[in-house]
């Protein structure tokens, strides 16, 4: 062995890559361990809790069924609002004229205000820009 001694300190610090016990395992191939155990820690138990809770759960009747006895008054109030929404969508498919008047006055109407692009300089000119916005 003619290696001499500062050669195998060096070679003794360095982890073997193959054999690094932080992120590989012995065969060779690179899986680091933490996100592996994460993901196992994760994965597994929400896999088995949705497994035991799925055969209880309702049906979408029955939840229907039981948000109809609890809350009446939301589910009507919801009913109304599906129901005007459905008649606001089926009069802009057959393009009706009096909804199709109201969009043309929402658009072409603008904000409905005036808004001054210039500073306030003096007591009268406030007065002034007032009157001429009117007009």
């Amino acid at each position: 062995a003619n290696i001499s001694w500062s050669a195998s300190v060096a070679r003794a610090s360095l982890p073997d890559p193959i054999h690094c016990p932080r992120t590989m395992s012995r065969r060779g191939f690179g899986i680091p361990r933490y996100p592996l155990y994460l993901t196992i820690g994760t994965i597994v138990p929400s896999a088995l809790l949705y497994m035991m809770m799925k055969p209880y759960q309702l049906s979408e009747e029955e939840m229907r069924r039981e948000m109809e006895k609890k809350y009446p008054h939301i589910v009507q109030k919801q009913r109304e609002q599906s129901d005007k929404m459905r008649e606001f969508f089926k009069k802009m498919r057959t393009q009706d004229p009096e909804q199709e008047e109201t969009f043309r006055k929402v658009l072409y109407s603008g904000k409905g205000g005036f808004k001054r692009q210039e500073k306030y300089d003096g007591p009268g000119q406030q007065d002034e820009k007032a009157e001429e916005a009117k007009k």
